[in-house]
């Protein structure tokens, strides 16, 4: 259903509704809607006492087993990234600020204003790592990260991490 008919629901049924969640859990009693809060620089915890209760979920588009995603840190080299996604056999993807920038299409942006991915493997090549990017890739297996930033909060997130330019 669309965001609209959710929301109408709810307001029939009286019901509780959490929108835009990346994540349910369950704390054993209580169902925990996962949302991006704060400007979406936080990803925030929701408990809904009323009942029923419903949720709009972001769902991870299928995709490649790698995807390859550049951010603004990977502007310079973008024709170097395109070759080792196509000699990897990756998905070329791309944070906001790479798209911001004119470089992909906006059908490449992965984040929170984009889509979400779950492949095996997520190469992340000057991304910082924002919230509104690392929530669309929870569903990631494995996560690498190339950045020259040693402060950049994608090392926080990633398997494995490359202090590096590209």
């Amino acid at each position: 259903l669309r965001h609209e008919r959710v929301a109408r629901t709810a307001a029939l049924l009286e019901a509780g509704l959490c929108a835009d969640c990346t994540a349910v859990t369950s704390d054993g009693a209580r169902l925990v809607f996962h949302r991006p809060a704060a400007g979406d620089t936080l990803m925030a915890q929701v408990v809904c006492t009323a009942e029923p209760q419903l949720a709009t979920l972001r769902v991870p588009s299928p995709g490649a087993e790698i995807v390859a995603a550049g951010g603004r840190g990977a502007a310079g080299s973008l024709d170097r990234l395109r070759e080792l996604a196509e000699g990897l056999g990756a998905e070329l993807a791309a944070s906001r600020g790479l798209v911001e920038l004119g470089l992909l299409p906006y059908e490449a942006q992965v984040g929170l204003t984009g889509r979400a991915v779950s492949p095996k493997i997520y190469l992340t090549v000057g991304i910082s790592g924002a919230v509104q990017h690392t929530c669309a890739i929870e569903g990631a297996q494995f996560v690498v990260a190339v950045n020259p930033d040693r402060s950049a909060r994608i090392f926080d997130y990633a398997d494995y991490g490359v202090l590096a330019s590209f």
